[in-house]
């Protein structure tokens, strides 16, 4: 136990919650998905009126039928709502983030009108009415969707300064299981989750704090403020071989109106988000789920087969240009096979355009590439910095081995700082549970290229196990897009 004294600056305690407040008035919490999911609402609804206003402005005659009209409103509102969905404007985490808000906001809706405008175009319907009607409804939906967030900005800072956006958190236990816990809080930096104490009904009267944190008193002290509606979630944080006093505990709490969560020993600290499964009447924790099972399996191989496949048919005529130009520059093949690790964390042999001196070549990555690296060639210079040179991994999507997005798959001894990939990361194979691909969440959010210390692709696993828990078909295509309009490229891309 500690016998710390100094506060930290995540003690709260529920007194000074409710300071000041009649008994019974504690304010209740926001639920973020709810706020998330009314700002949705009035997103499709501010899209929708703007559309229809925009639409009756026009002079006569109209731009288009009534059954076009229709049609285009119910799509496009749907559309713009998904596409600002895409673009995380409805994730809980953009609730302290305005600006990241406004800017996923405006890049949605901008490519919405665009995509519809191009649609109109293509079906034939150019008029100057048309283009008037789809003006007006892009300017003015901008605006609506940009007094939601205003509306929102200003709600979440009255919600965070009265406490609603705030989960208070009580921890039964003080012992080396609850201050792990305690210190992994404090450790995870600032968020919307508040410690209001520790309650241990064996802990040494003369102690007063464990791991920075207020003691104040046993679990009938804990059910007190449970009831006074001043917790919102407890965390049982004691050795699972106490079963008789962990089950006593929650006998205690089973009849209250409140999250109870178990810190499974040491293990608690280190396991991710996990549900629970029941095997023959067994409760087990689920440690690690199959990323893709089921239709999201097949969802994932039909994009991957169908879109590698178009795209590659689509592009072979670049390909067979970028190909003479490689051949042509200098003498050696065209492609360059490199074994990586693949799924499962098997090697699987990689396709690229050659890009370096075939003399030069380096299939292990014992040499990392460096700006100015003379081993590059002229065509192989401009093919790394625009990613041309990866082109050829389609035909590993179109084989199975690969997928269009993914993590990007590592040389057998990349290294970061001088230290291999697999001894600088905990976990780091974890992101081999999905098939490698050309292009990954990292990627496109700017890691990507040359890993000079260990903190560089420390940030391209956290992005590449972010992007296997939260898959989507939806998060695949907006990956896509911006690897199109250019998210591939970075500052160490060379």
């Amino acid at each position: 136990m500690s016998t710390e004294s100094a506060p930290t600056p995540r003690i709260a305690t529920i007194d000074a919650a409710i300071a000041g407040k009649p008994a019974g008035r504690i304010p209740s919490r926001i639920s973020s998905p709810i706020v998330l999911g009314l700002l949705g609402v009035a997103d499709a609804m501010a899209i929708a009126c703007t559309g229809i206003a925009a639409f009756f402005q026009a002079p006569a005659p109209k731009p288009v039928d009534s059954s076009t009209f229709l049609l285009a409103l119910t799509l496009v509102t749907i559309v713009g709502v998904q596409s600002l969905r895409l673009g995380r404007a409805y994730r809980p985490k953009v609730l302290g983030l305005p600006r990241n808000r406004i800017l996923n906001l405006a890049a949605g809706w901008s490519a919405t009108a665009g995509v519809t405008a191009l649609l109109f175009f293509a079906a034939g319907h150019a008029s100057h009415a048309v283009w008037q009607w789809l003006f007006l409804w892009g300017i003015g939906a901008l605006i609506l969707l940009l007094a939601n967030q205003a509306a929102l900005m200003l709600s979440v800072r009255y919600w965070r300064s009265t406490g609603r956006l705030t989960k208070r958190v009580a921890v039964i236990g003080s012992g080396s299981i609850a201050q792990r816990l305690l210190q992994q809080f404090d450790a995870s930096g600032p968020s919307d989750m508040t410690v209001v104490g520790v309650f241990d009904d064996l802990a040494d009267s003369r102690i007063r704090r464990c791991a920075g944190y207020a003691i104040l008193g046993g679990v009938d002290q804990l059910v007190d403020r449970i009831r006074a509606k001043g917790v919102d979630s407890v965390v049982v944080a004691m050795p699972l071989a106490e079963y008789g006093r962990l089950l006593e505990c929650l006998g205690k709490l089973q009849s209250l109106s409140v999250d109870v969560r178990i810190c499974a020993d040491e293990i608690g600290v280190r396991l991710g988000a996990c549900g629970t499964s029941r095997f023959a009447g067994v409760t087990l924790l689920n440690a690690r789920e199959k990323p893709f099972t089921g239709w999201r399996w097949a969802v994932k191989q039909a994009e991957d087969r169908v879109l590698a496949s178009l795209i590659l048919t689509a592009i072979s005529p670049l390909l067979l240009v970028l190909a003479l130009a490689v051949r042509l520059d200098s003498p050696g093949p065209i492609l360059f096979r490199q074994k990586r690790y693949g799924l499962n964390n098997e090697l699987i042999e990689v396709l690229k355009f050659r890009t370096m001196h075939d003399r030069d070549s380096d299939p292990n990555c014992e040499v990392q590439t460096q700006r100015n690296d003379p081993r590059i060639t002229r065509v192989g210079n401009v093919l790394r910095r625009t990613s041309l040179d990866e082109l050829p991994q389609l035909i590993n999507v179109v084989l199975g081995s690969m997928s269009l997005v993914g993590p990007r798959p590592h040389a057998i001894s990349s290294k970061a700082g001088g230290v291999l990939f697999d001894d600088a990361v905990r976990f780091y194979h974890a992101r081999h549970r999905v098939k490698p691909g050309i292009t990954g969440w990292a990627q496109v959010n700017g890691w990507r290229g040359e890993t000079a210390n260990i903190e560089q692709i420390k940030h391209r696993i956290e992005h590449d196990v972010y992007y296997i828990e939260h898959w989507s078909l939806w998060f695949d295509l907006w990956i896509i897009l911006r690897t199109i309009v250019g998210g591939f490229t970075g500052r160490n891309a060379y």
